[in-house]
């Protein structure tokens, strides 16, 4: 079998996705289309075609043919971030020494340098061994479900990268260094913190997903809203971009307001929750900063509309602690008296958020109100209960204990607390509590001490583990620890909730 020459065999450049924009009558350019998939791919041949234009003089009149527009302007647009390294490079005779950090100062560098290390480039043999699969959408098409079914690697398109394609283009750039860029990618610090994926539910989602659908969540139920066949606009993490499209419609008013709305509920977000607070001590004064160590020490993203509709809507702060108090009492009641949380999506946002609580009397008649049903609050007597005898996981077990401990202790207290990452748990009687803590022979004596190891009251919250030969110590040497290992005496000092036993 004869082998294929690498010279003359084609190359598959995978799909690349393309979507219509409306554009004027009296433009400049007449067909607009945003790449909804495939940037990387053509700004990269973009580059590599230039360069070879720098260097062959009979390549540059082609290239502007193809890479250059009537009014001189560049024919693939790319980000703010981007565009000027982006210019630069296009534009340029030789080498580029502006932006130098950006990756497309670097490639275009890189191609002018290594491009003549080969002499058997052919300009034109390339161009026409280059295969594209084109999908070329109409404005009413839902590019995302086009990319999912066609993208075999299973990458995402980001609700954030489809939306700012929707709300903005090269006619209302202002408005988007404005409202986009300046809270969203002006700062590594902002792509970061922006960028950070959290769990939600069984899915990890980028921060500023879990903000947009925070907020579309309080927009859709404190004023509900309707498509065009009429049907109420439900949103889901999986649909938010279809969402807002249907929110939006063709309504250019609509799309400024959402606009603003989305950069000032962006600037209440970054300011109040922040993943890092699971890191940091954390005090035990009600307030938003308490709800966003549940929110993501707990995993319960649920929390996120109905506190950021507090947040922007309740103006004084001392107004909101108060409903955070009666919401943090609330969530932690019931994941100690082992509550189930189905349902808390629509809970917290079609219950609570729908009628616009804007104080702590009104939070607390919608609690009341649920009295009777699965989403009651725990009472004194199924509390207690609850921490004589239930069984909660590792995490659900050391948030209870670590903000009981947070807000047992006084501001003058003797000892720091960390945060609550720094935190393990030990099981004050071991789970192989027959090794040393004595043999019963009786069963049901036996049945209860195991049934008790896993209760909240028979685990500490400790700032390191406890070597595991101390583990399983007897009581008394347990808290002493033996030589050259240290025992609860050390790690729980200073522990309002376990501090009493250590005497």
């Amino acid at each position: 079998m004869k082998e294929t020459s690498v010279k003359t065999s084609s190359r598959f450049m995978g799909a690349v996705i393309l979507k219509q924009k409306p554009t004027a009558t009296d433009g400049a350019v007449g067909d607009v289309r945003v790449v909804i998939d495939g940037q990387q791919r053509l700004t990269t041949l973009t580059l590599f075609f230039k360069a070879i234009s720098v260097l062959d003089a009979s390549a540059r009149t082609p290239f502007v043919r193809r890479f250059l527009l009537e009014d001189d302007s560049l024919s693939l647009q790319h980000n703010f971030v981007d565009t000027p390294a982006f210019e630069a490079a296009l534009r340029a005779d030789g080498p580029v020494a502006e932006y130098p950090n950006s990756a497309i100062t670097q490639a275009y560098n890189y191609f002018l340098e290594e491009i003549p290390k080969h002499e058997q480039i052919d300009r034109r043999q390339i161009e026409a061994k280059l295969n594209f699969v084109a999908i070329d959408l109409g404005q009413d098409e839902d590019e995302q479900q086009i990319f999912d079914t066609i993208n075999s690697l299973g990458v995402r398109l980001t609700t954030a990268e489809l939306l700012k394609n929707y709300l903005f283009d090269r006619h209302n750039l202002a408005e988007y260094k404005a409202k986009w860029f300046k809270p969203f990618e002006s700062t590594e610090d902002d792509r970061e913190y922006w960028g950070y994926e959290v769990t939600a539910g069984r899915v990890k989602r980028e921060n500023i997903e879990l903000m947009l659908y925070a907020l579309l969540q309080i927009k859709l139920n404190s004023s509900p809203r309707y498509d065009r066949e009429g049907s109420k606009i439900e949103v889901r993490l999986d649909n938010l971009f279809a969402a807002y499209k249907a929110i939006i419609g063709r309504d250019l008013d609509i799309q400024t307001e959402l606009i603003t709305e989305i950069y000032r509920y962006a600037k209440t977000y970054k300011e109040h929750i922040d993943w890092t607070v699971t890191e940091r001590k954390l005090t035990g004064k009600p307030g938003a900063k308490r709800i966003t160590a549940i929110i993501f020490g707990l995993e319960s993203t649920t929390l996120l509309p109905l506190t950021l509709y507090i947040l922007r809507n309740v103006e004084d702060v001392e107004e909101q602690a108060r409903m955070f108090e009666l919401l943090e009492s609330y969530i932690m009641r019931r994941i100690v008296t082992r509550k189930s949380s189905m349902g808390y999506n629509r809970l917290f946002t079609e219950q609570f958020v729908s009628h616009q609580p804007t104080d702590r009397a009104a939070l607390s008649k919608q609690i009341a109100d649920l009295d009777g049903t699965n989403f009651a609050m725990p009472s004194d007597a199924e509390l207690r209960d609850g921490f004589m005898n239930a069984k909660l996981s590792n995490k659900q077990a050391r948030g209870v204990l670590y903000l009981l401990e947070t807000r047992m202790r006084g501001d003058q207290h003797n000892t720091d607390v960390l945060g609550l990452d720094q935190y393990t748990l030990e099981h004050v009687m071991p789970k192989k509590w027959p090794n040393h803590w004595g043999r019963i022979t009786d069963e049901e004596l036996a049945q209860e001490r195991n049934n008790a190891v896993r209760t909240l009251g028979n685990l500490a919250l400790l700032r390191s583990k406890l070597n595991t030969s101390v583990r399983d110590y007897a009581w008394k040497k347990k808290k002493t620890g033996g030589p050259g290992k240290d025992g609860l005496n050390r790690f729980a000092r200073g522990l309002e909730t376990f501090d009493q036993w250590l005497v």
